[in-house]
């Protein structure tokens, strides 16, 4: 009988520039979902596209995919940070045509970043009470299994 083993995987949702966050093992999930923002039952008008640093009310993890280390990657011990770049839409949801990597470590890992990425929800970010769009980066850290 053969066992799937979960490797280690560590996602950060995050904005790039700020210090580096005190990265922890994960495995098969990431941290438990974040709390509701205050607009997160407003549907929003706002069109526009803010970026991530001017926003005081951050989204936040609401549904977190599973992230699966590709089998290929884990026995050729890939490992690294993949970045994705993304719009999270007024509803926490990611704008699918927007999530493009930005920092690539290889092909089988930015292919399970954006994958991870597409599948996951957050809550919206908020300004002045709005729910509005955002441009944010999500790096996900895959650790040797």
């Amino acid at each position: 009988m053969c066992m799937r083993r979960h490797a280690p995987v560590i996602i950060v949702f995050s904005m790039l520039g700020c210090p580096p966050p005190l990265y922890r093992p994960a495995y098969a999930h990431t941290s438990a979902p974040g709390k509701a923002t205050s607009c997160a039952n407003l549907a929003g008008t706002d069109s526009t596209i803010y970026d991530i640093g001017a926003i005081k009310e951050k989204p936040q993890p609401r549904v977190v995919a599973t992230l699966t280390y590709p089998p290929e990657a884990a026995r050729q011990r890939i490992q690294g940070r993949v970045v994705v770049s993304t719009v999270v839409n007024s509803d926490g949801t990611f704008d699918q045509s927007s999530i493009v990597v930005v920092e690539s470590v290889h092909p089988l890992l930015d292919a399970e970043a954006k994958r991870f990425v597409s599948a996951s929800r957050l809550w919206p970010a908020c300004r002045s009470g709005q729910p509005v769009r955002v441009r944010m980066n999500v790096p996900v850290v895959f650790d040797k299994p």
